[in-house]
């Protein structure tokens, strides 16, 4: 115990002094800083589900885009969910019933099969790890069509260097992007980590499709890895994987192509404490994430239900959870509420954290990290508090659904109107001069569309319109 105490302070007087040594000129700053960021509580919060902001069956992999709006899959729900910066939740792909009635569709007419990651590229189009289904699937932002860039449904490995649309995969469990646009796949079944170039062809990076651990510290694509569960890229086009078979996350170099064992140990995976190296810590660890200053957060699964962090100097924290498999804790410190069956994490764009959970309530905690920062989506502001916005008896709009033309009417002067496609585009706004407004559809694809309406006084208002 000593040896390993006097470990950590080394580690610790190191990395204060690489800090100091980088504020050498304002080093008063430096010490007010240290001093708010202990005095600043993370405080936790219910931020959606069992009906606040939507229900979800079993949420698991989740991100936001560019603009705050943010994304979940509900993996045995079989949809994709969106609950944009009004707090209005809405299915983006997937219809609730489990299978594959193929591409070129639109995406909420789409079936998935156990979606279990979700991520967005800097347009804002929409990527979804389809577990069951053995693809990786992708919905346009401008048109909201579903197609399938990875995997041909078969589940299985017919090897690497061809197209990775012909390419087997075999239960997908987790996708990143990295700043170049290449598309990384955790390939759960096969044991290796794919890539997806700009010009389409699949690559195994890391693992040999062995189901054992051989990290070393060699050539990633020499060694075996075990099951990834986890993936996850920081800004220097680093990957993270989570191996769930042997309770450890590894790093993969984008420069050296080397890997290394990042955090666990072959000791177990039982809790062991926190503020300890990383490499000591004993984890059960699955979906990762990297937050904007590259320290990787990663949920620590049962039993031990908590979310960790390794920072810059190597050394693990409990973000979020005491341990309990309850859902406890909402308005307290994050590190001593109830966190139990933890699934995907995702950051806001003020760097807070939100985490999908599975027991109790099957929704969505927002771990306050920057409670500062007031640009956080859904702001309560807003006042809205549900995912069903209460409907004006006064404005009618019709046909709906509708073919070639949507009538407005009874609407007030004044309001502002908005139409958006199922994945957030927005199609046309006016305001309303005359209590009425006439909108041509013509040229729109056949699905779902929202009207939001603006009005004067602050409150808003969603209505659906079906185009067949």
């Amino acid at each position: 115990m000593r040896i390993a105490n006097l470990n950590y302070e080394t580690i610790k007087v190191i990395y204060y002094i690489k800090i100091y040594s980088m504020m050498k000129h304002n080093f008063f700053l430096f010490l007010v800083l240290c001093m708010s960021a202990h005095a600043q509580a993370q405080i936790i919060t219910t931020w959606a589900g069992n009906g606040y902001r939507g229900n979800f069956n079993n949420p698991t992999g989740a991100c936001f885009d560019k603009q705050g709006n943010f994304y979940v899959a509900d993996q045995l729900g079989n949809q994709v969910f969106k609950i944009d910066t009004a707090c209005i939740n809405s299915v983006v792909a997937g219809t609730g019933y489990p299978g594959y009635n193929g591409d070129s569709i639109l995406s909420n007419n789409a079936r998935l099969k156990q979606p279990v990651s979700v991520i967005t590229d800097s347009i804002g189009n929409i990527f979804i790890a389809d577990g069951v289904n053995c693809r990786i699937r992708k919905i346009d932002y401008y048109t909201g069509i579903i197609t399938t860039i990875a995997g041909n449904g078969t589940c299985g490995y017919n090897g690497d260097s061809i197209l990775a649309i012909n390419a087997q995969l075999h239960y997908p469990n987790n996708i990143c992007f990295d700043r170049l646009g290449n598309l990384y796949i955790a390939d759960w079944g096969n044991t290796r980590i794919r890539k997806v170039d700009k010009f389409g062809i699949i690559h195994t990076i890391i693992g040999t499709g062995g189901n054992n651990s051989t990290v070393n510290g060699g050539l990633a694509d020499t060694t075996s890895i075990g099951s990834p569960v986890g993936l996850a890229c920081d800004t220097f086009n680093n990957i993270y994987i989570s191996d769930g078979s042997f309770y450890k996350i590894y790093k993969y170099n984008y420069i050296t192509h080397l890997i290394n064992v990042f955090a666990g140990t072959d000791s177990g995976y039982l809790y062991n404490g926190d503020n300890i190296p990383a490499t000591s810590a004993q984890i059960s660890p699955n979906k990762l994430n990297c937050n904007l200053d590259n320290n990787l957060y990663f949920v620590d699964t049962q039993p031990n239900n908590r979310i960790r962090m390794v920072d810059s100097a190597g050394i693990i924290h409990t973000v979020a959870g005491n341990g309990s498999a309850a859902y406890t804790g909402d308005y307290h410190n994050a590190d001593s509420a109830g966190v139990g069956y933890p699934g995907g994490l995702a950051f806001d764009n003020c760097g807070n954290l939100y985490i999908s959970t599975n027991n109790g309530i099957r929704g969505i905690r927002k771990v306050a990290l920057n409670p500062a920062c007031i640009d956080t989506p859904c702001a309560q502001h807003l006042n809205v508090s549900n995912s069903i916005i209460a409907a004006s008896n006064t404005i009618s709009i019709y046909p709906n659904p509708t073919e070639n033309q949507i009538f407005i009417s009874n609407a007030p002067i004044g309001t502002t109107i908005k139409v958006y496609s199922v994945v957030g585009r927005l199609l046309y706004t006016a305001i309303i001069k005359y209590n009425k407004e006439n909108i041509n559809t013509t040229t729109w694809p056949q699905g779902n569309y929202f009207i939001e309406f603006l009005y004067l006084d602050g409150s808003r208002e969603l209505r659906k319109v079906v185009k067949y």
